[in-house]
């Protein structure tokens, strides 16, 4: 607790320090404590971590049974300290999670390192371990990821392969992304299935050791394609910063950017690359439904101002009394979503 409070709580004192005591209350009070009691988003119901965590957790969760069943085995009083270390750290956090209202994925990554260390415990003695296990309990697991990692590579191959030779079609604002894939993914699909066949041979000689190294080795080469390959890719499609560079173009630096028809939380990434300040038009409860009559008042200033707002709500802009007072500027797309930024001005033709 107190090394994560020396890296955490400088973070919330310079953010508040920044942001001034409205920022404060809204990230404190309501983004912290607010939405723990009472949630107005990703409200989940008490078991919802139960099932998500075994997903997420994938795939080393095959092997928690047996990690759980090694180290309940272990004698003497050092195997007893890391049992009751790491069921306290596991049992704490999902139990304290599970009570809040707000329920996502990201908020019990604290809990992970607990049961990679339950399964690194098991992979750096398992030789020992393999022979204290039930058979099935370690040969199951090992067996049925080293078929699956054969299979699923075998899958990328084909899907590689049909991308390079246009037999698979997607969507065209993605198809460019699948196109420059293409190749990289058949490479990969076939490295990978070179993996699988020799884990497969490891399961089936009862080397289960060997099969846990190939998995390792396996997510690391798909963590560095990820990051190497695929994320230059698609953060174009899914970033702001498209947006925020085209608003330059028509908007002065420090000419603030409203955005319509959001709650805060996604603001993040258009004050991160406009550098701007950015105006919200919802009241203190984000279901609150005067945002057109405060986005209108605002559009009535006499300077040019700037508003974005995804399609749909631009189009309830355009059917209300604020239409006569918005000119639509550009649209850009932002993953699967249409953007519209609009003025109170109209373009000037050059």
């Amino acid at each position: 607790m107190a090394v994560s409070s020396l890296v955490a709580v400088p973070w919330f004192v310079a953010a508040c320090l920044r942001g001034g005591p409205e920022f404060s209350h809204e990230l404190l009070l309501k983004h912290n404590f607010g939405m723990f009691f009472d949630t107005w988003s990703h409200s989940r119901p008490a078991w919802y971590y139960l099932v998500r965590l075994p997903q997420l957790f994938l795939p080393w969760t095959l092997f928690l049974p047996a990690a759980g069943w090694f180290l309940w085995q272990r004698p003497g009083q050092a195997a007893q300290r890391d049992r009751l270390f790491l069921v306290v750290w596991a049992a704490t956090l999902l139990a304290f999670f599970s009570l809040s209202d707000a329920k996502q994925s990201k908020y019990i990554l604290p809990l992970y390192p607990a049961l990679a260390v339950a399964v690194g415990l098991l992979w750096a003695q398992l030789p020992r371990a393999a022979s204290q296990l039930p058979r099935r309990l370690l040969a199951a697991p090992a067996t049925l990821m080293a078929w699956l990692l054969a299979l699923s590579a075998s899958g990328l191959v084909l899907l590689g392969g049909g991308l390079a030779a246009s037999l698979v079609t997607l969507p065209a604002r993605i198809q460019p992304i699948g196109d420059a894939l293409a190749w990289p993914v058949v490479a990969l699909g076939v490295l990978l299935v070179m993996a699988g066949g020799l884990a497969v041979h490891q399961a089936r000689n009862r080397r289960h050791h060997r099969v846990l190294a190939i998995l390792f080795a396996t997510m690391a080469v798909l963590a560095v394609m990820q990051q190497a390959v695929v994320a230059p890719l698609v953060n174009p499609e899914k970033s702001a910063r498209a947006l925020c560079r085209q608003l330059a173009v028509h908007a002065s630096p420090e000419t603030p950017l409203g955005i319509l028809g959001m709650g805060r939380r996604q603001h993040g990434g258009y004050l991160f690359y406009s550098r701007r300040p950015i105006v919200t038009f919802r009241g203190d409860d984000d279901r609150d439904g005067g945002e057109l009559d405060r986005v209108s008042d605002y559009l009535r200033r006499p300077e040019r101002v700037f508003v974005m707002a995804r399609k749909s709500t631009w189009q309830q802009v355009q059917a209300s009394a604020a239409a006569p007072l918005a000119h639509e500027l550009f649209r850009r797309r932002k993953g699967s979503k249409t953007l519209v930024v609009f003025s109170n001005q109209r373009e000037e033709k050059p």
